[in-house]
């Protein structure tokens, strides 16, 4: 699947989290498409949903950009230690992800956001990982197993 094919559903939670809702989803939506891509395009993905949701928000632009790059960069350096394609991770992940961004931005009731977020983002991991979204690892493997067929013909 292509890696830009989650592009709108990255700006979609940018626009109910600026209108509708407190919940962080477009962290949580974000650190999901990491897990699944692990690619490099997230920073410049999540610099743009951070600066456009804090236009949104009425907010000091580049707040937010920076709390999702720095978070997304940090589960970048312990990809190797821990494995990121579990939902405990997913869950402790967005849990204490959304925690740190509710406290830093100063909202209310943010243990049971916190974990509604979490409870609601490690369904939506399963729901992806049921469905056949491929991890980016066996994509890979897939992928690269495929071309050595076709040179074989």
């Amino acid at each position: 699947m292509n890696k830009f094919l989650f592009l709108p559903f990255i700006f979609i939670p940018v626009l109910l989290e600026g209108s509708v809702t407190t919940l962080p989803l477009t962290f949580c939506l974000l650190l999901i498409f990491y897990i699944f891509q692990k690619d490099a395009v997230i920073f410049p993905i999540s610099l743009l949903a951070g600066i456009l949701l804090d236009l949104l928000l009425v907010r000091s632009i580049g707040i937010s950009s920076i709390f999702f790059i720095l978070f997304l960069f940090i589960v970048f350096l312990y990809e190797r230690k821990f494995e990121i394609e579990t939902v405990p991770f997913v869950f402790f992940a967005s849990f204490l992800g959304s925690l740190g961004y509710l406290w830093i931005f100063g909202y209310k009731d943010i243990l049971l956001q916190a974990g509604v977020v979490a409870i609601f983002f490690s369904a939506l991991f399963v729901i992806l990982q049921r469905f056949g979204y491929e991890l980016s690892d066996s994509r890979i493997t897939n992928k690269s197993q495929n071309n050595w067929e076709i040179f074989r013909k």
